[in-house]
């Protein structure tokens, strides 16, 4: 029964009956009843709740997650790697939005007349989607509008919106896993943590924030083609290197379980402290890579690697004594003095564009 939650709302007595259903036959039956929602926090109230009248009786649950690169990339398979990057940067995994995508059109006309023109299906997505869920959406909107434009401390939050109850906007949106907040992946007690930032967990949902909504008014006049050339594809590479980390650690997962690292990876995720930022920390049981993840049009070189080595001497004391390792993941390949100096290193990895997607589509 897909969109359970809307016939609920349509016919209250529905769950009970259902509930009576089920207690009475059903569940003695060879019936398997799959109920579905898109809106969580409508889910979580109608048949997950401790007041709904099926609580109890689910045998299963499942939060189905946005489809990674690895499967995302299915839908354009005839985009250069580079595009594939870019466009998962910009749909994400919802499967719906991937679906738009038209195969036969470059990448910035799809994004032109699938995204930014009126009427098609994600021009008003988002703000479908969003007033569904909230009672509140400009001040929702205001700060998920902040935090696609970089603002994503909570004191930075609240001086952009000026909405000084924003925890409680913030707790709201990550109930409804549209914003995650995070830590340093070292940090031992997240919550506890005065580190955290937030971000938007969903890509398009990122992008229509960045670019959709703030001109929605040259949109509506026909002003798509500007919006596309003049801010779209002039900061798609800065948009998309965010994400490019995010398929570099779904990378390190898929190698790490699949037994192609040295060790089992136990956390992934970022760090930073006092101004230092490490794009990636692999941490396992005993070891430690530090990961950096490079999305420009030039070749890494070993001045990246001299940065990567001083960080390491400050993220060393969280690190509980692990071995530390160093990689670098690059869009544009490696210089020939940094590919000479991993021939003589043990702690070093160099991973290339082709290597990083080829990895995901093996």
């Amino acid at each position: 029964m897909d969109e359970f939650p809307y016939l609920v709302t349509a016919h209250p007595p529905l769950a009970t009956i259902l509930q009576r259903l089920w207690d009475q036959a059903l569940k003695n039956s060879q019936i398997m009843l799959v109920l579905c929602g898109s809106y969580i926090g409508m889910m979580e109230e109608t048949v997950l709740g401790h007041q709904a009248p099926l609580y109890g009786r689910r045998t299963a649950q499942y939060l189905l997650e946005p489809l990674q690169f690895k499967d995302a990339s299915l839908f354009f398979p005839s985009y250069t790697l580079e595009d594939q990057v870019r466009a998962y940067a910009v749909y994400g995994g919802t499967p719906a939005y991937l679906q738009t995508i038209e195969p036969g059109l470059a990448f910035k006309d799809n994004i032109l007349h699938g995204i930014l023109s009126r009427g098609s299906f994600l021009y008003d997505e988002v703000r479908f989607v969003l007033q569904q869920e909230l009672r509140e959406p400009r001040n929702y909107f205001a700060i998920l509008q902040a935090i696609a434009t970089g603002k994503t401390r909570l004191n930075e939050i609240k001086q952009a919106t000026g909405i000084e109850g924003a925890t409680a906007y913030l707790d709201t949106l990550q109930q409804l896993h549209l914003v995650e907040r995070l830590v340093p992946v070292t940090t031992a007690q997240p919550h506890k943590s005065r580190r955290g930032i937030y971000l938007l967990k969903d890509h398009y949902l990122r992008f229509w924030f960045r670019y959709a909504h703030p001109n929605r008014s040259q949109l509506e006049r026909g002003g798509a083609r500007t919006i596309l050339e003049n801010q779209v594809l002039t900061e798609i590479d800065h948009f998309a290197s965010l994400p490019f980390e995010e398929v570099c650690q779904q990378f390190f997962w898929q190698s790490g379980l699949s037994g192609q690292l040295p060790f089992i990876p136990t956390k992934i995720g970022n760090w930073w402290n006092a101004g230092e930022e490490i794009d990636l920390v692999v941490l396992g049981e005993k070891n430690a890579i530090l990961v950096e993840c490079k999305w420009t049009g030039k070749a890494v070189g070993t001045n990246i690697l001299v940065e990567l080595e001083k960080k390491a001497k400050i993220v060393e004391p969280e690190l509980g004594g692990r071995r530390i390792s160093f990689t670098l993941c690059s869009r544009s390949g490696f210089t020939p003095q940094l590919t000479e100096q991993v021939k003589r290193r043990q702690d070093l990895t160099l991973y290339n564009l082709a290597e990083i997607v080829g990895e995901h589509k093996g």
